[in-house]
C-alpha cells in the first residue's frame, strides 16, 4: 500500500495541472469504482437476507431490530452511491486548481 501511494505522489508532483485532473480520475476508477461495485453487490446480498429474516421473524422485537437493520443498509447504499457520483462527475481539474494543490510545470 505504501508503495502505491508513493508511485501516486510522483505521478502527480511530476505532471501538469491540466493532466492531474485527468489522472486523479484514473486513480479512482481504477481503484475506488470497483470497489464500490463490490460494496453495492455485497449490499444487495444483504438485502435480501434481510428480507428473508424480516418474512421469518415471529415476535416484534426481532421485526423491530431486522427494520432498523435494512433503514441503516438503505443509508449506506445512499452513500455508497453518492460517493461514487461525486467519484464519476466532480471536475477534478478544476478541483485541483481551486486548491492549488500542485503548481503548473514549465
Amino acid at each position: 500500500m505504501n508503495k502505491l501511494l508513493m508511485t501516486m505522489s510522483r505521478l502527480l508532483a511530476n505532471t501538469k495541472l491540466e493532466e492531474l485532473g485527468g489522472q486523479i480520475k484514473t486513480i479512482l476508477s481504477t481503484i475506488v469504482g470497483p470497489i464500490l461495485i463490490a460494496l453495492g453487490g455485497a449490499g444487495a446480498i444483504y438485502i435480501i437476507v434481510l428480507g428473508v429474516q424480516y418474512a421469518r421473524s415471529e415476535s416484534d422485537d426481532k421485526r423491530a431490530e431486522v427494520k432498523k437493520r435494512i433503514v441503516n443498509l438503505a443509508v449506506g447504499v445512499l452513500l455508497i452511491l453518492g460517493l461514487s457520483a461525486i467519484c464519476t462527475f466532480v471536475d477534478w481539474a478544476g478541483f485541483v486548481q481551486m486548491f492549488g494543490y500542485a503548481a503548473e510545470a514549465e
